[in-house]
């Protein structure tokens, strides 16, 4: 491709960025330091691409995506682990219904029987024997010897799960489902590459458009006061003046909209790398020339999309996924199977732990009987004799036998959602092979534009200069000079959009591809840190 001079020349003056500027990284530090200064921060692409991949928005969304899919997979490697619980409790009983209640035995017991035979038998009192054998007859039988205030258990149950077909599919679930944001993380910063590029380009194509109608206002008045002078002198009419006006106008209008444009076209641009709105950028590469433009092959460009592509990979675990949860399902046809062991402390504490102590009969050498009272006993509230062990250990197995057909139609439902998912997959191949032919075929196009534009620029820069001379030579009007200057104007815009569009095209192909860009050459990882404004 041949380019004039005078091309290169106006297009170092459209951009005006000068040369590139060193590709530091641009740090929270510079971004704070320039937000506060307000003054201008010079921004190359690479550094914005930098930038957008710590601090994008929707980057970052993605990226909690994935730790939540982390977390997920702690979550289901939790239902294998063993299961500890502790229990502690407190009952204090009001009041209890007598266990012999209605029952002839509490008086066999209590009031008579055994007793009152001992008694015909032995010469004691009724008090004797009632402190012999340490337990006073109950005359109502709606008393309850059994009553005890105060019971506490304190226990720790450890569960132990052998076996359950679910808990370990569901765990190769959570995996896929991590492995799948991991994916899709990639695939979005892709995207981001995609999408930087394309606003940082287009922010450039609209400074330079309105500088270009900046050039082209400072021209037209400089015909309005030629005119105006041609029109004083009396060599012109006054229709010349008018129009020259009227041609100034428009194009004040036109260079206003277009500076609309570009600070609308940079806001859009802050918003996608995550930084304030109000931070004012200063992009510092330009639309340079295309020199050598790319030839890729199209069947070795499918193939790298197919090998490289992240939502590719993504809709491929999307299938697994689906196969883990179908699964899951199944599982429910079988059993489960734990372990479980138990250890309690139980007590059972009386309000009053101050007892008469069991007496004893002694025999007199006269041959009679004597009773001798026992002694005053009080005991602790964590005496021995109200605080005892309960621990157990064993097995416990669930099955469900019928749930009527419950899991049949869950798991028909994910085979259903397999084949799905296995359509998309073939589906997004297809349209994969179609977006790159596609980006092949737009760059081409937008490199045969450049050719196109390139000479252009030439007919309408030599058109402009004939046009000139003629008028200086009185063989010609200002609007055959006016309209030589808005050939040339559009032919350069023109000549601009053909660059911004191939380099776009450029990242668009190997976005396609699977290999957009980047500063570091390949994809970035979730684990990578990023923050969306936080530094703000």
């Amino acid at each position: 491709m041949r380019a004039l001079p005078i091309v290169l020349v106006t297009l170092s003056m459209l951009s005006g960025l000068g040369p590139a500027l060193a590709q530091a990284p641009i740090s929270d530090e510079d971004l704070r330091r320039s937000q506060e200064a307000g003054g201008p921060l010079p921004i190359s692409l690479d550094q914005a691409l930098r930038l957008a991949i710590v601090r994008s928005y929707v980057l970052n969304q993605r990226r909690l995506d994935v730790e939540t899919s982390g977390q997920q997979v702690r979550q289901a490697y939790g239902t294998v682990y063993p299961r500890i619980d502790g229990n502690a409790s407190y009952t204090r009983q009001i009041d209890q219904l007598n266990p012999f209640a209605g029952s002839t035995a509490g008086a066999a017991f209590f009031g008579g029987g055994a007793a009152e035979g001992f008694l015909a038998l032995n010469p004691l009192t009724q008090d004797d024997f009632q402190s012999f054998v340490g337990v006073q007859p109950i005359t109502d039988l709606s008393d309850n010897p059994f009553f005890i205030e105060n019971r506490f258990a304190l226990g720790l149950t450890v569960t132990q799960l052998l076996y359950d077909g679910g808990a370990f599919a569901a765990i190769r679930g959570a995996q896929a489902l991590q492995k799948q944001a991991r994916a899709l993380f990639r695939d979005q910063a892709r995207q981001t590459v995609r999408d930087v590029t394309q606003a940082y380009y287009d922010v450039v194509l609209a400074e330079a458009q309105a500088d270009v109608l900046r050039r082209s206002e400072a021209r037209s008045e400089q015909e309005v006061a030629d005119a105006r002078a041609r029109v004083e002198q009396g060599t012109q009419p006054r229709f010349s003046l008018l129009t020259a006006e009227v041609q100034l106008a428009n194009i004040q209008t036109q260079r206003l909209r277009a500076e609309n444009a570009a600070a609308t076209a940079k806001d859009q641009l802050n918003i996608l790398l995550g930084v304030p709105v109000g931070l004012q950028l200063v992009l510092s590469d330009g639309l340079d020339p295309v020199d050598t433009p790319m030839n890729p092959d199209l069947e070795q460009s499918v193939a790298t999309a197919y090998a490289e592509r992240p939502d590719l990979e993504a809709a491929a675990l999307a299938v697994e996924l689906s196969e883990v949860e179908r699964k899951v399902e199944f599982a429910s046809y079988l059993p489960i199977l734990e372990a479980f062991f138990t250890a309690e402390i139980n007590g059972q504490v009386p309000d009053e732990r101050t007892a008469q102590g069991l007496g004893s009969t002694v025999l007199n050498p006269d041959g009679s009987f004597e009773f001798v009272e026992g002694e005053t006993v009080s005991r602790g509230f964590f005496s021995g004799d109200f605080w005892g062990p309960n621990i157990t250990a064993g097995l416990q197995l669930r099955w469900n036998l019928f749930n009527g057909f419950e899991t049949a139609a869950r798991v028909a439902q994910q085979k259903i959602a397999e084949r799905r998912n296995r359509l998309a997959q073939n589906l997004l191949s297809a349209r994969i092979r179609a977006e790159v032919e596609s980006e092949v075929r737009n760059l081409q196009t937008a490199f045969d534009q450049i050719e196109s534009q390139t000479k252009n620029v030439n007919r309408a820069e030599t058109n402009y200069e004939d046009a000139n001379v003629r008028v200086e030579q009185g063989v010609s009007s200002q609007v055959e000079l006016r309209d030589a200057s808005e050939l040339l104007d559009d032919s350069r815009l023109n000549y601009l959009n053909a660059v911004r569009d191939y380099r776009v095209a450029e990242v668009q192909y190997r976005v396609a591809i699977g290999e957009p860009p980047l500063p570091d050459g390949e994809l970035p990882e979730a684990t990578q840190e990023g923050h969306g404004g936080e530094a703000d």
